[in-house]
């Protein structure tokens, strides 16, 4: 599973959460090999209001729309909003601007603050060596082998692994996985920062027949996120006709 994880060109992610009267859900596309992307579709419902904003993220631009949105509240005179406007309109933005939305594909691919998760890239033979030879030589992973079930997962069969991580190995093979893919956003983290850390425990649910990932839990922070669609057929198309973020969100703020 972990050496799949390593050479596959796409996956989807996706999570479910809720609470404080909000539910969201997220589905995260990634596109990994001569174009790098990641794609995020996701959805917010509280209080009377649903909005589903698409983002799209490349090394260098990052883009943002809002695919869908309503409210119950109203203007002062009774009318109901128009997003019209807004609905469907790109923004961008690029790294001179400072948006987070450049960050998406670095985020997509190394969000090791959520959970300790097994990395998912393309990287070069070589380079795929090292990772699993540092994850085998550290002991990062260590499933409980006499806890392990079989079950049905989506139709499919998969193995239930009970899986100990341990934290300070975890993030420096994520650090060198990083650098091998020309990203740097791990680099300042400090890995002996958790050398007092237990290991974190994980559910992991491999297929049986594609061994490939298709669930991690951990219910330590009540995080689940399913895996599906490895190695994206369809591409991820980047926008042609956009205007500039900071104009889409000036016209959000007149809507008000």
């Amino acid at each position: 599973m972990l050496a799949n994880n390593l050479q596959t060109t796409g996956v989807t992610k996706y999570q479910q959460t809720s609470g404080g009267g909000q539910q969201a859900s997220q589905y995260v596309r990634l596109q990994l090999g001569s174009t790098n992307a990641s794609q995020w579709l996701v959805r917010l419902k509280q209080a009377g209001a649903d909005v589903t904003t698409e983002s799209i993220g490349a090394p260098t631009d990052g883009y943002v729309r809002y695919s869908h949105i309503t409210t119950s509240q109203k203007h002062a005179d009774g009318k109901p909003y128009d997003f019209s406007s807004i609905t469907g309109v790109w923004g961008k933005t690029d790294t001179s601007g400072g948006s987070s939305l450049t960050q998406l594909f670095s985020q997509s691919l190394l969000d090791v603050g959520t959970a300790p998760v097994p990395p998912i890239g393309n990287l070069q033979p070589d380079h795929r060596q090292d990772v699993l030879k540092f994850i085998h030589d550290q002991s990062i992973f260590t499933p409980d082998y006499s806890s392990v079930k079989r079950e049905q997962l989506n139709g499919r069969p998969v193995y239930v692994y009970t899986t100990k991580v341990a934290l300070v190995p975890y993030v420096r093979m994520m650090q060198a996985f990083a650098r091998d893919l020309g990203l740097h956003s791990l680099d300042n983290v400090d890995a002996s920062a958790f050398q007092s850390s237990q290991p974190v425990t994980l559910v992991l649910k491999v297929d049986v027949w594609s061994h490939q990932l298709r669930e991690v839990s951990y219910p330590e922070a009540n995080f689940t996120e399913s895996y599906s669609d490895y190695g994206l057929v369809d591409p991820i198309q980047i926008p042609t006709h956009t205007i500039p973020v900071n104009d889409l969100q000036t016209r959000l703020r007149n809507l008000q």
